[in-house]
This record gives C-alpha cells, sequence and structure tokens, in this order.
C-alpha cells in the first residue's frame, strides 16, 4: 500500500496504528452526544469508513443496530474500498467484493434506495481509472446512490430528496494512495471544494441544507489539524448545515458554529478483522443521528438536533460483530468510554 503523506508522518504511521494518537492539536471540548431531538423530524444516520474484511466475510449485526438503521429516511456512509466483482480483485490491491457490500447492507437493514455512499477516498485509485469505473457502475446496479464522483462542468454537489427535504450532498477526498486519474480528476479533490460560492450554489439549485462528506486529517489521530478546522469553518460560514468527516479510522472531536455542526471524524462502521492486532481505539463504532424538521411557515427546514449512538466491534467464536457498547467485553468497554469521555458528554 503507499502513502500519501509527508514522510514525517508516513514514518510513524505504524506507531499510531498501533497507538492512535490523544495529542489536542486543536483544543475543542467534550460536547453532548445528544442534542435537541424531537420525534416527527426526519431521521439521516451516518456510518464511519465500510470496510472490506480480510476473510471476506460480512460481520454480525446486532439487533440492536439494524433496527436503528432499518427506520432511518437515509443512510449516508463511505465506501472505503474500489467495489469489485469477485474474478477481477487483484488480491495484492485493497478492494471490496461486490457481494460483500450487498449482504451487509441487508443484514443492516439498509435498503439501496435509502443508501448514499462516497466514492471519493484514499482507496478509489487503487485499481487504476478502470476501478472507479466499476464502482460507480456496481453500486448503480445494487441501486445505491453515489457521491463524490468527478462530473465534468458539474459543481461537486449531488442533490438528494428525502421526505421533502433537498439536500446538496458534497463528498470529497484529500488524499490518494495511488492517483492513476490523467484525464479527469476521478474524484473530488480538496481543492475543487474551495472553488464554488457554496451560498449561491445553493440559492442556485434550490437546496434546504448542505452536507459535506469529506474523506480528510491523518489516520489515527484524534484531534483534528489546525488548518481541517479552518477549512471546517469557511464551509460552516459559507453556509453547510453539516459536515461528518472521515480517514481518521478513529474519533475526532464534534464542534458546533452557530446552527452547523463539524463532526471531524466518526471513525469505522467495521475496521479489519486482524484481532488482535487492531488497536483497541479502531473497534470504536459510532453511528451519528442527524434529525431534519421539515419547512413550514415562516421556516426553513433546519438540522433540528442529533444522537451519537455507540457500538464496538467484537470478536467472537462466529467471527467478527457489531454490538452495542453495553454489550462489549467489560475491558474493552471501559477503556472505550475513556477515550469517548475526551469528545462526548455521555453522562
Amino acid at each position: 500500500m503507499g502513502f500519501p503523506y509527508p514522510w514525517q508522518f508516513t514514518a510513524r504511521w505504524l506507531y499510531y496504528y498501533f497507538h492512535p494518537s490523544t495529542r489536542r492539536h486543536i483544543d475543542l471540548p467534550p460536547q453532548p452526544a445528544m442534542r435537541d431531538p424531537e420525534a416527527g423530524d426526519l431521521r439521516v444516520l451516518f456510518l464511519g469508513d465500510i470496510m472490506c474484511m480480510r476473510v471476506g466475510r460480512v460481520p454480525r449485526v446486532d439487533p440492536a443496530l439494524r433496527t436503528l438503521l432499518c427506520d432511518a429516511d437515509l443512510v449516508i456512509g463511505n465506501c472505503e474500498a474500489p467495489l469489485l466483482e469477485a474474478s477481477s480483485v487483484n488480491p495484492d490491491r485493497y478492494s471490496m467484493s461486490v457481494g460483500f457490500l450487498d449482504q451487509y447492507l441487508a443484514d443492516l437493514g439498509v435498503s439501496p434506495e435509502r443508501c448514499v455512499l462516497s466514492v471519493a477516498n484514499n482507496h478509489i485509485g487503487d485499481h487504476d481509472e478502470a476501478g472507479l469505473g466499476q464502482t460507480l457502475q456496481n453500486l448503480a446496479q445494487l441501486g445505491v446512490t453515489t457521491v463524490g464522483q468527478w462530473q465534468a462542468g458539474q459543481a461537486p454537489v449531488t442533490c438528494v430528496e428525502v421526505g421533502g427535504v433537498k439536500l446538496g450532498i458534497v463528498a470529497w477526498t484529500h488524499w490518494l494512495n495511488r492517483d492513476p486519474f490523467k484525464r479527469t480528476p476521478g474524484v473530488w479533490r480538496t481543492e475543487h471544494i474551495a472553488e464554488p460560492q457554496w451560498q449561491l450554489q445553493k440559492r442556485q439549485l434550490g437546496l434546504d441544507l448542505l452536507v459535506a462528506a469529506p474523506h480528510w486529517e491523518y489516520e489515527f489521530q484524534h484531534f483534528p489539524q489546525p488548518e481541517t478546522q479552518r477549512l471546517a469553518h469557511r464551509l460552516m460560514d459559507d453556509g453547510f448545515s453539516l459536515i461528518v468527516g472521515h480517514h481518521p479510522h478513529v474519533l475526532q472531536p464534534l464542534e458546533t458554529r452557530g446552527e452547523a455542526l463539524c463532526f471531524y471524524s466518526i471513525g469505522n462502521l467495521n475496521g479489519p478483522d486482524t484481532f488482535p492486532y487492531v488497536a483497541w481505539p479502531l473497534r470504536q463504532v459510532c453511528v451519528v443521528e442527524i434529525r431534519i424538521r421539515r419547512a413550514a411557515a415562516g421556516r426553513t427546514a433546519q438540522v433540528a438536533g442529533y444522537v451519537v449512538h455507540f457500538f464496538a466491534q467484537v470478536r467472537t467464536q462466529q467471527g467478527v460483530s457489531i454490538v452495542p457498547l453495553s454489550d462489549a467485553p467489560v475491558a474493552l468497554q471501559a477503556k472505550l468510554a475513556q477515550r469517548l469521555a475526551i469528545h462526548y458528554l455521555t453522562g
């Protein structure tokens, strides 16, 4: 696997993989894990990185997670690998099989028509330009809406309507392990996000809310870099109501700015299954539930509240399972709860 980072970070990558850093690059206080949810609002749920498993076996999904997801109006996540047919997979490069994702979504209770997945991540070039094309084709055949793919002459925004609310979803990546894209950028990059005037885009497209799904930051870091925070602030000031980040594989803080929310990283939905060699902070699973209140007389649609649901990835005799944090082994539960406390007030 190639590394897209500056050499100073690359030299410490393996150390951080086993010992994710809690160094405070920026100082953000812990935030409440719940704020003002109400019944009757739209429920949009965000998943962390969906990663393929070394043995190709779909994780066991606890009924509590399935119940949470199957009633959502929309589910948004990151497809953290090129999605290929099993027969076309190069075993020396990172990928996910179509069958794996199809079965996983079914087990999660996420119907494809309610699912939006970003393809803008550091792995999307691992199987060259053809890998991106196959990924988009395979996701379309599954019925999943994709965001993050570059489109000539278009702004980097995909319009998704749910329950009468028009969302503009903007996905991009700051990193590529391999960059095979010569004719086009392939996927939206950070430099593309600085170009549009987002307030103007929002008005021209008739959007109710702008939602960002960036693949940014450094892996295995629990606090974002100052330049990431500056970009987040600029986007929130320019009309984004919600930012939900990916790529660090561990949890990062939530920051509020006015009525806007930025979850810098929500970690993985599932991580590698190479236990016991995976650092325990990578076994934290968070599902972010956003409540959206529809427009009414004298009021535009708005983010009305949020709830962060905590789960854990554990190994059992049957394989890898995703269970509520309260059902994780006591020792793991205690460590994860302690790590959560640097980001969220859960009491």
